[in-house]
């Protein structure tokens, strides 16, 4: 009905307005405040989201759970680019971010061929991405 597609477009709105306003919030923030620290914390709240995720089994909690992941992923995402365009700037920019996101998206494929080829069920691919956060904690 147009009363519930209302709705779920009302949430949506609020969430992406409420998102937009802590990607602010926390790129200032990270220009105040020593940038790793805000990574680290962003690290340890991901890990717990991850390993709640592997343990979740309602709608509601899958829900909840995605949406602190993508607010915790931003305390991590906005210094470490902040970090990284730091870096770029004392190099030739263009190469260093073309570098950058081969790596990185090399990464992204092989540990998705990883988890496709050896874990045999989805949900252990969590415990898995909890324990690929821990490298954030000694960066």
């Amino acid at each position: 009905s147009l009363g519930s597609v209302m709705s779920v477009g009302v949430v949506g709105a609020l969430l992406a307005g409420s998102t937009a306003l802590f990607i602010f919030l926390i790129g200032k923030f990270s220009d105040r405040f020593d940038r790793k620290t805000i990574i680290k914390i962003g690290a340890i709240l991901m890990i717990l989201v991850w390993v709640l995720r592997f343990f979740a089994s309602t709608a509601t909690s899958i829900y909840l759970l995605t949406i602190l992941a993508g607010f915790f992923g931003v305390l991590i995402f906005i210094p470490y680019e902040s970090i990284t365009y730091d870096l770029a700037k004392r190099s030739n920019i263009d190469e260093f971010i073309i570098v950058r996101e081969v790596y990185v998206n090399l990464g992204r494929i092989l540990l998705l061929l990883l988890i496709l080829f050896f874990i045999e069920t989805l949900k252990y691919s969590f415990l898995l991405a909890s324990v690929s956060q821990i490298f954030f904690l000694f960066f």
